[in-house]
């Protein structure tokens, strides 16, 4: 099955652009405010589910802890060592359902059908209501082709949540049994609770082709292909998260009913100038070296300015691991930001000075600033500068993509005229290893998905 129905990820899709200008800042590569976009219907920021549970659902503090575990490693994509955490969350508590729900899933991330069924049929039956449950075993019937099963689980879950992903594998399924009238009905309440669902509008071009309304077929896939190229939705995937928001692994509601009393804080009154200018103003929690306690990043955290990462020992202590983790920054901080951005399974970081943006990128918890060998970085470009010309013609994404076509294989460098506050200058990147655009990869073995996409509806 090709990949392309699976949503991009940083490492399998760098386009040129971003190689040449990743420290130019977001000002250069875009004029306006960035858009997320999503296969399916809107679903939360990170890929963490929160349930609707209001009793709490369990009283042992190692349940909580082991089922939290477990979702930040499906989170990794690490689904082997999240299926054990979330055991461990059931020996803890054999009643907190919720980790079953979420054996369930990295199970069936496993491609372990068997017991991903064993695990979501009980979880379903403690759970009756928690669309989690009931659409995960749909996803487990469907790929074990149990069409009949997998419609009944996927129905059950719109009756609890007006939820366009359930309508859609409703549709889809009723599809697979030549039922197009009852697919049709299933695609079409999944358009009307979210238009933009690329996968929808594809499964019922599909079924109205095979119902022999080749206008109606037409139709639905102009729409498809409107969707899929203005970036407003994409077609499901197969990995973790690509198919719906259900389909992530969950974490219940938090049993603290009020909020502690606040703590008390008085201001005083100081000059500006007094202040210290390079006081840290930004921190970081995040398990840099993947033992499972949060660790600690303190921006400009000496009186020097000097960045810190505290390693956390267990039973509250940390310690320095600046040095010996490779860290070497020094400003004024203005923050941090923590996230895997090459989805290697480490947190990386990106600060903010006043120099500009780092990126460290963590290999086994060793850092090493990425942002400073970048072309653009050693050609003086940073932060907050835009870009308005690409070898003297005014900037534009095709302009620029002629200009890394062209200087591919010559000597000439791309000269980029940039704004920088009331200033204008002319910076020559040294750049020549053309576009880096993304290609599809056959799976061997799988079913040829992409070519019956861009098969003609009316054949």
């Amino acid at each position: 099955m090709p990949r392309v129905l699976s949503r991009p990820t940083p490492t399998r899709y760098a386009l040129a652009t971003t190689l040449l200008l990743v420290a130019v800042g977001a000002s250069v590569l875009s004029p306006g405010p960035a858009r997320t976009v999503s296969g399916a219907s809107p679903a939360p920021a990170s890929p963490v589910s929160i349930s609707a549970s209001v009793a709490p659902p369990s009283d042992s503090t190692d349940a909580l802890r082991f089922n939290t575990l477990g979702v930040a490693y499906m989170n990794q994509q690490k689904f082997a060592d999240a299926q054990k955490y979330f055991e461990k969350s059931l020996l803890a508590d054999p009643k907190f359902a919720i980790a079953r729900v979420n054996l369930g899933v990295s199970l069936l991330s496993q491609q372990k059908l068997e017991p991903a069924r064993a695990a979501l049929e009980q979880a379903s039956r403690e759970r009756p209501n928690d669309p989690y449950a009931w659409y995960n075993l749909g996803l487990v019937y469907k790929d074990a082709s149990e069409i009949e099963k997998g419609i009944a689980a996927f129905t059950h879950v719109t009756q609890l949540t007006p939820e366009a992903d359930a309508y859609y594998f409703v549709g889809y399924l009723q599809s697979q049994a030549q039922h197009y009238d009852e697919a049709i009905a299933a695609f079409q309440k999944a358009l009307e609770a979210f238009p933009f669902h690329a996968s929808a509008e594809f499964g019922i071009a599909r079924a109205y082709q095979r119902k022999g309304d080749a206008t109606a077929a037409r139709e639905h896939l102009a729409r498809f292909q409107k969707i899929t190229a203005d970036h407003l939705g994409s077609p499901f995937g197969a990995g973790y998260g690509d198919q719906g928001r259900y389909s992530l692994a969950e974490l219940p509601h938090s049993a603290l009913t009020s909020a502690p009393a606040p703590i008390q804080v008085n201001f005083t009154p100081q000059p500006l100038a007094d202040s210290a200018p390079l006081a840290s103003t930004g921190a970081c929690f995040f398990d840099y070296d993947n033992d499972g306690k949060p660790d600690l990043f303190l921006v400009s955290a000496t009186n020097d300015g000097s960045a810190r990462l505290l390693h956390n020992l267990g039973d509250g202590k940390f310690a320095d691991a600046t040095q010996s983790s490779g860290i070497k920054l020094t400003g004024a901080g203005l923050g941090c930001v923590a996230g895997d951005y090459d989805n290697d399974g480490h947190t990386d970081l990106a600060v903010c000075l006043a120099d500009g943006v780092h990126l460290l990128h963590n290999k086994d918890g060793k850092f090493d600033d990425v942002t400073v060998g970048s072309p653009a970085y050693q050609a003086g470009i940073g932060p907050g500068m835009k870009l308005v010309a690409v070898n003297g013609r005014k900037w534009s994404p095709s302009v620029l993509h002629e200009a890394l076509k062209a200087a591919q294989g010559s000597d000439r460098p791309i000269d980029l005229l940039v704004e920088n506050a009331q200033f204008f200058k002319t910076y020559s990147v040294p750049y020549h290893d053309g576009e880096k655009n993304p290609h599809l990869e056959r799976v061997s073995g799988q079913p040829d998905i992409l070519g019956d996409i861009l098969k003609p509806l009316t054949h």
